[in-house]
């Protein structure tokens, strides 16, 4: 059986210009997929990508690194 893939940690905005900080873990995805641009990527290809991180020890600090409160989850 396949071992289960680390989820991916991802901080972005949603503009250059923006101040506000989105997080979302993304399980289940390669890093190539965020990363690359195509068709229906997970975060938009226009948005502003911040950190990225392999594996939930990311999740925690970047919450605490960033200020956030919340973040989504992509399965």
């Amino acid at each position: 059986m396949a071992e289960p893939r680390p989820p991916i940690v991802v901080v972005y905005r949603k503009s250059e210009r923006a101040n506000k900080k989105y997080m979302t873990v993304i399980y289940n995805k390669s890093i190539d997929d965020v990363i690359t641009k195509k068709r229906k990527p997970p975060i938009d290809n226009s948005f502003v990508i911040d950190d990225i991180g392999v594996g939930t020890f990311f999740i925690e600090e970047y919450m605490k690194q960033h200020k956030l409160n919340k973040y989504n989850k992509i399965k």
